[in-house]
């Protein structure tokens, strides 16, 4: 929790060079609101962002290999499940 972008892409881009095909990653802040990141070095994340943004009413973009936003608070039950599907290619 309450972590920030900055924190998040140096976790995401440590995973990636550690040999993590795709992370994503959330923080949950103050607000109530989540933030995420989502770093690849095997495939073009913005697909996986706009999923993310579609199924949890979230904002953000960013490049093939990385991207950032933010997810509603009311989506917080939802999120690991969409999640797990996103990387599952269910969705």
């Amino acid at each position: 929790e309450n972590l920030s972008y900055d924190e998040l892409g140096y976790c995401a881009k440590t995973l990636t060079e550690q040999g993590a095909s795709t992370c994503i990653l959330l923080s949950k802040n103050e607000d109530n609101n989540y933030i995420y990141v989502v770093s690849s070095k095997t495939e073009d994340v913005r697909g996986i962002v706009k999923t993310l943004n579609s199924e949890l009413n979230g904002k953000g973009g960013g490049k093939p290999d990385y991207a950032q936003g933010k997810i509603s608070p009311e989506s917080g039950d939802s999120i690991n499940v969409i999640i797990e599907q996103i990387l599952r290619k269910e969705i």
